[in-house]
């Protein structure tokens, strides 16, 4: 694991929180499906459904921050950027999918929108000049996603807080000179 990436998961183990097993939750079944498989829950936003042969409810915030790296920080190219851009991109992957959050981040980019992270993406990415209104445009395109979904009714001031909390931290990076470390 990375200082970058030692920055980043408190935000996102902040944002995912504990465990819980809400049977109403279809993450929470390791068939993925309410009533499928068994009911294991999530725990630090590592679901049963994804992760069917994980111990959940016993899961360590130190586990968690391993799959992370593995499963996210890693394949998408979040250590070659900017400390707030990748605050907001592994946040955004976590909760909506890398596709959802490279489509957001291409669009805040200005570049043709394929969902797929490739060196257009990270070559207009690294001469962005506004990373404060970068992030910001982010924020905003995850949080009208998030007010579309069906389950917004009930999720949504949560999903909504959690953009909000991460861009504040991106924010601070920026602010304090952070984002070049």
């Amino acid at each position: 694991m990375t200082p970058k990436f030692l920055r980043c998961v408190p935000v996102i183990l902040h944002n995912e929180g504990g465990y819980q097993c809400d049977p109403t939750d279809p993450g929470n079944w390791t068939s993925g499906h309410i009533k499928e498989g068994e009911l294991r829950g999530t725990n630090y936003g590592i679901s049963a459904a994804q992760y069917p042969k994980e111990d959940i409810q016993g899961l360590t915030p130190q586990r968690a921050a391993e799959i992370y790296f593995n499963d996210y920080w890693q394949p998408h190219q979040c250590e070659e950027m900017l400390l707030s851009v990748a605050l907001m991109y592994f946040d955004a992957c976590v909760l909506s999918g890398p596709e959802h959050a490279t489509r957001w981040l291409q669009t805040a980019l200005g570049v043709p929108v394929d969902g797929k992270l490739g060196s257009n993406t990270m070559t207009a990415l690294a001469h962005v000049t506004n990373t404060e209104g970068l992030i910001r445009e982010m924020a905003e395109a995850r949080e009208d996603f998030l007010r579309s979904l069906p389950a917004a009714k009930r999720f949504g001031t949560g999903w909504i807080g959690r953009v909000e909390y991460t861009l504040a931290a991106a924010l601070t990076a920026v602010h304090t000179g952070k984002d070049m470390e």
